[in-house]
């Protein structure tokens, strides 16, 4: 699935970590859960909202989709049970079991076209999941903790759990093997992993002999391995994710009982505080970019076409042909977006202004779609075009 950026008033939107005023200024999403198992969701540095998660009990390891409009975490029904793979929306809608709850399922991770989730049963395999029909396939490989590599040809686990003294492996789809990333030393343990945007490098969880944990970079390959918060002996920083554009590191840093999500860039310098809410213990979480207009408005048009509120108009192949123009029109006008280039700004207004005169129910000229969808996708488009400062 293809990520966006936006030029709002000559401005690319990009999830960053900068000093300003000694606080973190970081754009993108953020899902986390709290102390409480609660889940919650908001912008990052900003305010976050508890999603609301009628009938289930202890959300864990959440995780977006790479459209940002999915959140999959772990969780068991009120009624009880074992932790099943959950999907919904930010907003809490659309919420469902994507697992039966045969065994106790954790710590689900989308691939990077966003059909299928991976994730893991408690002292067991890796399983994937089909998002849309909930076909389940067994990898053969026990572990944990399990991510995509971004290029979805590699899965990195730990056998965290199997263990206390356990290490970073890698597995490869296509050869159906595993390597050993990490080796720990005696009373050591790597017990998480995330990819960098490039598949290049890894940012780790290592729990020293000691006790203390932080966070480590290493490479593909396993080379290259670098301990990047040694320093702070009085916190525990621990649960890595790395920024969309691989510039930096987030991780959660504990102290005294309090936990807050910070950054820092991948050689552990420029260190800042995320989120600085001291009241709320950020736990396991997950940061993506913020999903650009264009982007949000090409999905409403395909949950919409799927959901059977919106068509192509007009008789047989020329409905097909009409969507598919619209379409058209809306990625030509993202595609002058990602030139980032405020001179084309006029002609992303125009590509926008045809896209909404075939939506917006006047005649002439005639819409390309129809159906209960076909407004709200016409306000979608007014609202961006407004954003942008199209006259």
């Amino acid at each position: 699935m293809k990520k966006r950026l936006i030029l709002l008033a000559g401005i690319l939107i990009v999830l960053v970590c900068t000093e300003v005023s000694s606080q973190a200024n970081v754009v993108g999403k953020i899902v986390f859960t709290d102390a409480s198992a609660n889940l919650y969701v908001g912008d990052v540095g900003g305010t976050s909202v508890p999603v609301p998660l009628s009938g289930v009990q202890g959300a864990s390891y959440p995780h977006w989709s790479p459209d940002a409009q999915w959140i999959t975490f772990a969780g068991g029904p009120s009624s009880g049970g074992n932790s099943r793979i959950w999907v919904v929306r930010p907003d809490g809608s659309g919420l469902r079991s994507i697992t039966d709850g045969s065994r106790d399922m954790v710590s689900p991770s989308f691939s990077p076209d966003g059909a299928k989730i991976l994730f893991d049963a408690v002292y067991g395999h890796l399983f994937t999941v089909n998002v849309d029909d909930g076909n389940l396939t067994d990898l053969g490989v026990t572990g944990g903790h399990a991510e995509w590599s971004p290029d979805g040809t590699k899965i990195s686990y730990t056998n965290w759990g199997l263990t206390y003294e356990s290490d970073i492996f890698i597995y490869d789809i296509v050869s159906q093997t595993s390597f050993q990333l990490t080796h720990h030393d005696s009373g050591e343990a790597f017990n998480q992993a995330t990819w960098a945007p490039n598949g290049d490098q890894l940012a780790i969880a290592k729990r020293g002999s000691d006790g203390d944990y932080d966070i480590c970079r290493i490479n593909a390959n396993g080379t290259g391995l670098v301990n990047l918060t040694e320093d702070w002996t009085d916190t525990g920083e621990y649960w890595t994710d790395w920024s969309p554009d691989g510039q930096y590191i987030f991780f959660d840093r504990e102290i005294s009982g309090k936990t807050d999500i910070w950054c820092m860039l991948p050689d552990g310098s420029n260190r800042l505080n995320v989120t600085n809410s001291p009241e709320i213990y950020e736990a396991y979480f997950d940061v993506i970019q913020e999903p650009a207009p264009i982007q949000e408005i090409l999905s409403f048009i395909e949950e919409s076409v799927a959901d059977g509120i919106l068509t192509g108009s007009g008789p047989g192949k020329s409905a097909e042909g009409r969507l598919g123009a619209l379409i058209n029109m809306i990625e030509a006008a993202g595609d002058l977006i990602d030139a980032n280039d405020p001179n084309l700004l006029a002609d992303i207004c125009t590509q926008l202004q045809d896209a909404y005169n075939r939506t917006d129910g006047n005649d002439p000229p005639p819409d390309f779609v129809t159906g209960q969808a076909t407004a709200e996708l016409a306000q979608r488009i007014e609202d961006l075009m407004v954003s942008l400062g199209c006259e």
